[in-house]
């Protein structure tokens, strides 16, 4: 056996090859390398390749050549769903005879990379929206396809005991890691919202476990925000990014996640787009749900926006942007549930 079958090429080796323009079959000027928490994605003038992190976290395991390659199938299968334009396939990145590296054909696979159709960014909607882009016809096509969507995605049931008991653990945990002094987040602020968010819950239970018994409970998309809404002039809506690494974090009520675009609409100065996404999806869907439900959902997602800020914490030099953003997100929750005016 050749010596070049055992080189394996290190994580930089990758990097530093995927950054190159040459290393690509498409002609192309430059390379755009963005990092995110699990990946690298290399941008080519027309496309986007993503190379994921090896990492385990809790039951997330990308740590073998095997788990990614599965990971990178159940992005492209489950993204299919709301980008089937975006979402190309899954490619190797090979090593040939040589030991160089390069991308599809023969050779002996090293890697694996989601292979997408690059997207506008002007277009994405937390650009499109503070530009002035985006228009209530755009927000009546988003929602149809959202709402088509939720229609034919099957329904899912969490929590071994009860929906409702699994939102008011989730809360709870969610609370302890608020808590922690390291984070310096007011604790009477925390306590006040996660102790809303229980009452919440304790007294609006039957409503919560109704939902998932009829059915609004389902595998949805799982983080709809607006940096993942593609809203092209004459195409139809592209939904990128949904979290595909955990199918129990897919599992939400519908609602659930239109208020968590609705928090993130707000976050970037676009209200009027969290108004307009609950008129209509109370107008055109058959749900009943009330606004005090929306304002719920739309708290609890704060919440967990607050723990994913102080979590980025762990690993940045940018320790008081992550923190204040933080802080942003868990006020924000807290206006949601006292009821009034959010602005």
């Amino acid at each position: 056996m050749s010596s070049e079958r055992h080189s394996v090429p290190s994580g930089r080796d990758k990097i530093d090859f995927l950054s190159v323009p040459e290393s690509y079959p498409e002609l192309t000027n430059k390379i755009s390398v963005i990092e995110t928490h699990h990946a690298w994605v290399f941008l080519t003038d027309q496309h986007a390749y993503k190379m994921k992190k090896p990492f385990r976290h809790g039951r997330v395991d990308c740590s073998s050549l095997e788990s990614r390659q599965y990971l990178c199938n159940e992005e492209y299968r489950l993204n299919q769903r709301l980008a089937p334009n975006t979402y190309l396939g899954v490619v190797p990145l090979l090593t040939g005879k040589d030991g160089k590296l390069h991308i599809d054909g023969c050779g002996h696979t090293v890697e694996w990379l989601v292979k997408m159709r690059r997207l506008p960014s002007e277009f994405m909607m937390d650009k499109a929206g503070p530009g002035g882009l985006v228009t209530v016809e755009d927000i009546d096509r988003l929602m149809q396809k959202l709402l088509r969507f939720y229609q034919s995605a099957p329904a899912c049931h969490v929590g071994s005991d009860s929906y409702a008991s699994r939102l008011w653990q989730e809360v709870s945990n969610i609370s302890e890691e608020l808590l922690d002094p390291g984070y310096g987040f007011s604790t009477a602020l925390v306590n006040d919202v996660v102790d809303h968010l229980k009452a919440y819950i304790d007294t609006n239970a039957s409503l919560l476990d109704r939902r998932q018994r009829e059915g609004f409970v389902r595998e949805v998309h799982g983080d709809l925000r607006p940096e993942h809404v593609s809203l092209v002039p004459g195409a139809d809506p592209e939904i990128i990014d949904c979290l595909e690494f955990d199918p129990d974090l897919r599992c939400l009520d519908c609602v659930e996640e239109l208020a968590y675009f609705g928090l993130e609409c707000r976050v970037i100065d676009q209200a009027w787009i969290e108004d307009a996404c609950i008129e209509w999806y109370q107008s055109h869907s058959g749900d009943s749900a009330q606004d005090h439900l929306w304002r719920f959902y739309a708290a609890r997602r704060a919440t967990v926006r607050t723990k994913l800020s102080a979590w980025h914490t762990l690993e940045s030099v940018s320790v008081e942007r992550w923190l204040s953003q933080g802080r942003m997100y868990l006020t924000l929750a807290g206006k949601y549930m006292d009821g009034g005016s959010i602005s």
